[in-house]
């Protein structure tokens, strides 16, 4: 080991056999196996490229991990970062998290003892560990808009306007590579999607063992082959279909198909997207065709349930109505009803969130300025305590309230 009072940027090592005994280790070595195995802790080197076996490897970085920290001595050297890079993500620009949390006994937050809250706050990412910006670059989604986060088959997902961005397996925080050796098959994953039109991308939603990701325009199938496990070497995307698409409404799955709203002038429209049987291709049945006008503005929200078949669908011009489409398929999987319906929520009244539990659809509702959680429940053959019948009254609430 040299040391020096003074910095130093270049070591020459000279022995009386060309260099054959003597190795210098300093800022870079050419294969692994000149490392040494005694060193300082935490010293730091770069591998230019050359296996031991002869074979060219990208450029890496290693760092001594001492058996006792801080002292020259034995220990082994790990994959590393560079010596002065970036390699943290910002959390305060990236999606937070809302954690359900629960009070300790003395009510330190809520001020009641053991009370339930949740609490909104930036999510701590992994930092890169090993690696530079060539071997292992930032994630795509870093410096770019997020349009939409999602689950999918242990990966949290996230949507740029270009790029699909799925995080390591089982470890939702982790964008970046866990070594640069090798490409793991539980690593990241971040894909362009291209097309011969512009799109920006918009939504993704998960359906069956595929990921649907929408843009302004067109509709992309991504995944893997059939029985294969996700990861960056199977993981591709392409076009099926070129449709406009609602900006605004993130598209919803149900049992045969995925519905999408559209924009259609000073109304909406809806179409549903059929999953391929024998043939590799995708249909679409616009489903609003027989009431063009119907649909006043811009639809803003939809929810599905698959348990009754129906759609809702909130928007920015009608806000105290909701859009209802429900449907019968039969055995074979066709349509054999449908219908269109408007449900009034009264005058004043602004629908800010809409969703199912079920057969019951919750909504968030404005009313006179205050918010609301309200619920309908829209099965057949409901009746209520007593009776043979439900008794069509708005906002009921029992009779002890």
């Amino acid at each position: 080991r040299l040391t020096s009072a003074t910095a130093f940027d270049e070591i020459k090592a000279v022995d009386t056999q060309g260099e054959s005994l003597l190795v210098k280790v300093h800022k870079e070595v050419k294969t692994v196996s000149d490392l040494p195995l005694v060193c300082q802790d935490l010293f730091k080197v770069k591998v230019v490229g050359a296996g031991d076996d002869g074979s060219q490897l990208d450029d890496f970085y290693v760092e001594f991990k001492g058996d006792a920290s801080g002292v020259f001595g034995p220990g082994k050297w790990v994959e590393s970062v560079p010596f002065s890079s970036q390699n943290r993500i910002l959390k305060t620009t990236m999606p937070h998290q809302l954690v359900r949390k629960q009070d300790d006994a003395s009510g330190t937050v809520t001020g009641v003892p053991k009370s339930k809250y949740f609490e909104w706050s930036p999510i701590t990412w992994v930092d890169r560990l090993l690696g530079d910006d060539a071997s292992n670059p930032f994630p795509s989604v870093v410096g770019k808009v997020v349009e939409d986060v999602f689950f999918w088959r242990g990966r949290l997902g996230f949507i740029t306007p270009d790029t699909v961005v799925l995080s390591e397996a089982a470890r939702y925080f982790n964008l970046f590579r866990t070594t640069t050796l090798s490409l793991v098959e539980a690593d990241p994953i971040d894909i362009v999607l291209n097309n011969s039109k512009v799109s920006l991308l918009e939504h993704a939603v998960p359906w069956d063992q595929r990921l649907m990701v929408f843009s302004d325009r067109t509709v992309f199938e991504t995944g893997t082959g059939r029985q294969q496990a996700l990861t960056p070497q199977t993981y591709s995307g392409s076009p099926r279909l070129e449709y406009e698409n609602s900006r605004l409404a993130r598209p919803v799955p149900t049992g045969r198909g995925l519905f999408f709203a559209y924009p259609r002038g000073d109304f909406s429209g809806l179409r549903e997207v059929l999953a391929p049987v024998d043939l590799d291709v995708f249909q679409s049945v616009d489903v609003s065709e027989q009431v063009p006008s119907y649909v006043l503005g811009q639809v803003r929200e939809m929810a599905a349930s698959p348990l009754e078949n129906v759609i809702v669908l909130r928007t920015d011009e009608d806000p105290s109505n909701l859009y209802v489409y429900k449907y019968a398929d039969g055995g074979d999987g066709r349509r054999e009803q449908s219908a269109w319906a408007r449900w009034r929520l009264g005058a004043g009244a602004a629908v800010r969130f809409c969703g199912w539990i079920e057969s019951t659809l919750v909504l968030l509702v404005e009313r006179a300025g205050k918010l609301n959680l309200e619920t309908m429940k829209v099965s057949n053959g409901l009746t209520d305590p007593g009776s043979g019948f439900v008794t069509r009254l708005d906002r009921r609430v029992p009779e002890s309230q």
